[in-house]
């Protein structure tokens, strides 16, 4: 699984897939709530979700396994467990599982498999012997002193020499833009026509200055079927501007504009929002447009 078998570490593979309950709305982001948990633990999944079915894909790197504790397959299968635990029937007996893992210790490995077998969590261990390598040996407080102030100094020459060209001076500038934190109540949210159908928040948490992410809740007046289109369609008679509303909800699809703090115009996207017919709530991404700071955003009819 890995060619370098360092001393202290563990990697992952293969997958878990599952299916999804019709109507929960819910099991998404408690899927992501258990990735996030692992995460912390120094494990890394991709949730993939297609149509109702998901896949939990683990980063093959090798991770510490101190996080993880003296018997890493152990706290691996508890979290499989929890997973597990977060499904009903007949969803938790369709759980299917080929993760496994290799744990490197001193001369020898262990590789666990863990099955997922009508919704209870098993795992079979074996220890062979292995060619591994130690860990590298930390820098003592001496050394990284040096190394910082050593880093510290060529950054300082060269930070100087780079701006005093211009264009540099420019990019350097964009640059601290982006890597500010990006702080949501910065950005007036104008959904005009559209707040009688939904609301849109900004995840702050899960945001940046490029790339927003954006939770969507309809409210009781959202067509969500055809005869309900209809109705709204036919509420919105002659106005042209209501029907362009009506039209794009029944797209599934709204153009976000977006503006500066000096009211110019800087870009726009088109943002999904089909899914809100058959969930009360969605979650969405907004690519900022490039080398822009907006300060406002607008719902117009797509």
């Amino acid at each position: 699984m890995t060619s370098e078998k360092i001393e202290g570490t563990l990697v992952l593979d293969g997958l878990v897939q599952g299916r999804l309950a019709d109507g929960d709305d819910q099991i998404e982001s408690k899927l992501r709530e258990w990735v996030g948990f692992v995460h912390r633990l120094g494990m890394r999944f991709s949730l993939q979700v297609t149509g109702a079915t998901f896949s939990l894909l683990p980063e093959t790197s090798a991770v510490a396994i101190q996080p993880l504790g003296q018997q890493p397959e152990d706290a691996v299968g508890q979290a499989l467990e929890q997973l597990a635990e977060l499904f009903v029937e007949p969803q938790r007996g369709q759980l299917f599982s080929t993760l496994r893992t290799s744990e490197f210790r001193k001369g020898e490995e262990v590789q666990t498999v863990y099955t997922i077998v009508q919704g209870i969590v098993r795992r079979h261990s074996r220890t062979v012997e292995a060619d591994t390598t130690p860990p590298p040996q930390p820098l003592s407080t001496r050394e990284k002193a040096k190394l910082a102030a050593v880093a510290a100094g060529i950054l300082v020459v060269v930070l100087g020499l780079a701006l005093l060209i211009p264009g540099v001076r420019s990019m350097f500038g964009e640059v601290v833009d982006v890597v500010k934190p990006f702080h949501a109540d910065e950005i007036v949210i104008k959904l005009g026509p559209y707040k009688k159908f939904f609301s849109l928040a900004l995840d702050e948490q899960q945001s940046n200055r490029a790339l927003w992410t954006v939770k969507l809740t309809r409210t009781g007046e959202f067509p969500k079927t055809a005869t309900q289109l209809d109705e709204a369609a036919k509420v919105a008679g002659d106005s042209v501007a209501a029907r362009l509303v009506i039209d794009s909800l029944a797209r599934g699809y709204v153009q976000v504009e977006f503006f500066d703090a000096d009211d110019k115009y800087l870009g726009s996207i088109d943002l999904r929002i089909a899914d809100l017919k058959a969930k009360e709530s969605i979650e969405g991404q907004v690519q900022v447009p490039s080398k822009t700071k907006p300060a406002r955003i607008v719902l117009i009819p797509q």
